[in-house]
């Protein structure tokens, strides 16, 4: 109390710029929540955080930062109340002082992931995620202006992220928006976003995990014209491909069929991630790839093939035949420009190769042993074809 007091009189004074006695005043509210367990002492944390910005929001300028990170921390508590503390700021600085929070953006990102991935408390992972969706649109909308983002932040989150020319207006920040490269700082206040997304599409409630696949899947349809192709290929490998990883993680107990020609009934799970969100996860590759005409991106067309390859060949049958159903699609689909995309046939034919070789030719018992023979190479059948 003590505390909170003395801060209220420090921060009602305001700071000069390029100074940080806010940050170092504030430090103290971090330490006690990181070092402490007790439900109490984080209830009391965050009440005093909530009367600061009550009485000094206005005037914080470097105390952002240790704002951020309490609520960061205190996001990851089982206590009921500290949660609905924690999402209670997030709320009030998502709809109330956003402008205030703009050159720590990034820090409230984290704050919004962690909400999110508190697998205790469904209703606030939910607002979080709508909060997320939020700050896309910001970011496309353009309110935060590079000139007043933390050089240091966009820095941390992208490599070799140049130092370009502020943008002075609305108009301005439309037309760096539109022009996303992978090494641009606009880029890299995009990217925590798609990444926080990604990550709670791993998580184990289904009901939160599609909602995040579903936010991540509009936010890329509807903002993806902004991406250039080495965006995208950096989106695929860092943001969605990914995702997959979580197939490996699920222990639930999958199908299995007693030889190839059987196809059992893959009966509905909402505890298997596999059966609940792998397939739509390989669609949403598909939906986007297909959107926005990427074929002519050979690095990703290479990358695509490899990732649903990946997923046929885990060694788990039902993920392998959602992933021959995603290929199914990617390789007969009706665009036709991809096949005059150099080396197109020749990446499928492989894979397909692979996956015949390594998941189908294998002893069968008594149905006896299924055999490929490799004198005919695919490639030369397509490209005859």
């Amino acid at each position: 109390d003590a505390l909170r007091q003395l801060s209220f009189k420090f921060l009602q004074k305001g700071e000069l710029s390029h100074f940080n006695f806010q940050k170092l005043f504030l430090q103290p509210f971090e330490t006690i929540i990181r070092n402490t367990k007790m439900g109490e002492i984080q209830e009391l944390v965050l009440v005093c955080v909530e009367n600061i910005l009550n009485a000094c929001a206005q005037s914080m300028k470097s105390g952002w930062k240790i704002i951020l990170h309490v609520v960061q921390l205190a996001a990851a508590s089982e206590k009921e109340v500290v949660i609905k503390l924690a999402s209670k700021v997030t709320n009030r600085l998502m709809t109330s002082d956003f402008k205030l929070i703009v050159q720590d953006f990034l820090d409230f990102v984290q704050c919004l992931v962690a909400l999110a991935q508190n697998v205790h408390f469904e209703a606030e992972s939910m607002t979080a995620l709508v909060h997320l969706t939020d700050c896309v649109k910001e970011l496309a909308k353009g309110t935060i202006h590079l000139e007043t983002t933390a050089e240091d932040n966009a820095a941390s989150m992208s490599n070799g992220v140049k130092k370009g020319a502020s943008s002075k207006s609305k108009s301005n920040d439309k037309t760096n928006t539109a022009q996303l490269s992978e090494n641009s700082r606009m880029f890299a206040l995009w990217l925590p976003v798609l990444l926080g997304l990604s990550s709670i599409v791993a998580d184990p409630r289904c009901k939160v995990r599609l909602q995040a696949l579903d936010a991540l899947q509009t936010v890329l349809l509807r903002y993806g014209k902004f991406f250039t192709p080495s965006s995208w290929l950096r989106i695929y490998k860092e943001v969605l491909f990914p995702m997959m990883k979580s197939a490996k993680r699920d222990r639930t107990e999958q199908m299995t069929a007693l030889s190839p020609i059987e196809s059992p009934d893959v009966p509905p799970n909402p505890m298997s991630w596999i059966n609940s969100t792998a397939k739509l996860v390989l669609v949403s590759w598909l939906v986007i790839f297909r959107h926005f005409q990427l074929w002519e991106t050979p690095d990703l067309m290479t990358a695509m093939v490899s990732a649903i390859e990946r997923s046929m060949n885990e060694g788990i049958e039902s993920l392998a035949r959602l992933a021959f159903e995603a290929y199914s699609c990617f390789f007969l689909s009706p665009e036709e420009d991809k096949f005059q995309v150099s080396g197109f046939a020749n990446e499928v034919s492989k894979g397909i190769y692979k996956s015949i070789a390594s998941q189908l030719c294998l002893d069968y018992g008594h149905h006896g042993v299924l055999g490929f023979s490799t004198k005919i190479y695919p490639k030369f059948v397509i490209d005859a074809f």
